[in-house]
């Protein structure tokens, strides 16, 4: 019993040293004396001026194991990155890269088992990023003549293939400038996940990011989106035919759930094909107030809303600087209500059905349509539909509205009894006017918007 004690206790304690204290021993040999922090620093700066134009510098470069184990790692702190600036506008490079620290865990056993570098996670820390578009030119950031096509024969590197299983950004700052289009566009507090066989021909990938806030500044205008902006989707990657084809994408805008799905490839630097459906993920308006930013959705709270919500949108064509793809819109809304809480009626019935066309080839023809609007209750009523041609250029308008509107009851029930028209540039003594009475309308008619009445 002895012996075979002594030989558990001496298999347990080898297999202690062989994943607990040699790894360690090797690592402090490593880090301290073959590839202390210093020569990693110089040896990262004097490769990257070898193959990658431009400048980039850091703080410092250090070997990791207790914060990426079980697998070694490489901290690269305080980095920065800078193209070459060009005559057209040299204080301004296409691209500057600053990050607090970027952080890459490697499988070194997947080299000795299938000659395979793989690296299992970048992650970046903090990322300041730069890009300028325009001007024409690409984005020309390595030496190609410098990079060697394959490693010698019988050097250690000769079948030599790397892998990367995962990307992470945290709270980055990113901008998108065109300087000739005067335009501009910041994200901040911009996070980014992306997992799967990044660098191969082709593969299926896991895509997750996310943005606190968004500016962009276009002419003299600027717009401001506070709301987060969040993207979670699965797609397919075919990076020899320039070919992303998403699977399926959870989409919020503005707190607004969407649903996409299509097929995208790059034809060029700035032309994109593009074949997808964007579905609003909302069925009804309830759960569609839920998404509503809370200054807003407090103004309902004492109302209850129902009905069934609709809104699909389809892309498809070219998109670059002058042509836009194919745009159909289609949404409605069915049964639904508005009623204050307590109140046994409101408007007890509201229904929309509206559509938009844009075809590309023939702009002339885009279009937009309110096919059916139908509200009722509070002891009015609201009967219409819209057809609208040749939107964006001459546009012409086939309208029919019927009304039937009781004021008195609609400020009882929404203004407590007062309706005030709240017009800043009417005189004073016509503010603060009451609406209220009985009104009734009739209209249909054909027009064009600019005066021209139809023939």
């Amino acid at each position: 019993m002895r012996g075979r004690s002594k030989w558990y206790i001496g298999g347990a304690c080898f297999l202690l040293s062989l994943f607990f204290i040699f790894p360690v021993l090797a690592y402090w040999v490593i880090s301290s004396f073959v590839l202390p922090p210093t020569r990693l620093k110089s040896l990262l700066i004097t490769e990257m001026a070898k193959y990658v134009k431009g400048e980039f510098d850091c703080h410092s470069v250090e070997l990791t194991y207790w914060e990426t184990w079980p697998l070694a790692g490489i901290a690269i702190i305080g980095g920065s990155y800078s193209a070459p600036a060009d005559t057209l506008f040299p204080e301004k490079p296409k691209l500057k890269v600053e990050f607090d620290k970027l952080l890459v865990r490697v499988n070194a056993m997947d080299y000795w088992q299938k000659g395979l570098i793989t690296l299992k996670e970048l992650s970046l820390e903090c990322p300041d990023l730069y890009v300028r578009l325009g001007d024409n030119q690409p984005f020309d950031l390595l030496y190609e003549d410098r990079i060697p096509q394959k490693s010698p024969v019988g050097s250690l590197f000769e079948d030599l293939r790397m892998e990367i299983r995962q990307l992470a950004l945290e709270d980055g700052h990113w901008v998108v400038e065109n300087i000739e289009q005067k335009t501009r566009l910041d994200c901040i507090g911009m996070r980014l996940a992306l997992s799967g066989m990044l660098i191969s021909d082709n593969g299926r990938l896991a895509l997750s990011c996310a943005c606190d806030s968004s500016r962009l500044q276009t002419g003299g205008n600027l717009l401001r989106n506070d709301s987060p902006v969040s993207l979670e989707c699965l797609f397919h990657a075919d990076w020899q035919k320039r070919l992303v084809r998403v699977e399926s994408a959870k989409l919020l805008i503005r707190n607004l759930p969407f649903e996409l799905s299509g097929s995208f490839r790059q034809e060029s630097s700035k032309r994109l094909w593009m074949d997808a459906s964007l579905n609003l993920s909302a069925s009804d308006l309830e759960e569609l107030l839920t998404y509503v930013p809370e200054p807003y959705a407090s103004k309902f709270q004492s109302y209850t809303l129902k009905g069934n919500t609709a809104l699909a949108t389809t892309f498809k064509g070219y998109l670059d600087e002058r042509s836009f793809p194919d745009v159909h819109l289609s949404g409605s809304l069915t049964d639904g209500s508005i009623v204050k809480k307590k109140e046994p009626h409101g408007l007890d019935s509201v229904a929309l059905d509206f559509s938009f066309s844009y075809p590309s080839l023939h702009p002339e023809d885009a279009t937009m349509e309110i096919k059916d609007l139908n509200v009722s209750g509070l002891n009015c009523l609201v009967k219409g539909k819209a057809l609208v041609k040749n939107l964006f250029q001459n546009p012409f308008c086939d309208l029919s509205i019927q009304s039937d509107l009781d004021f008195t009851r609609l400020g009882e029930e929404f203004m407590c009894g007062v309706m005030c028209m709240d017009c800043l540039s009417l005189p004073k003594t016509r503010m603060g006017k009451l609406v209220i009475g009985r009104i009734k309308v009739v209209l249909s008619g054909k027009e064009r918007f600019l005066g021209f009445p139809c023939g």
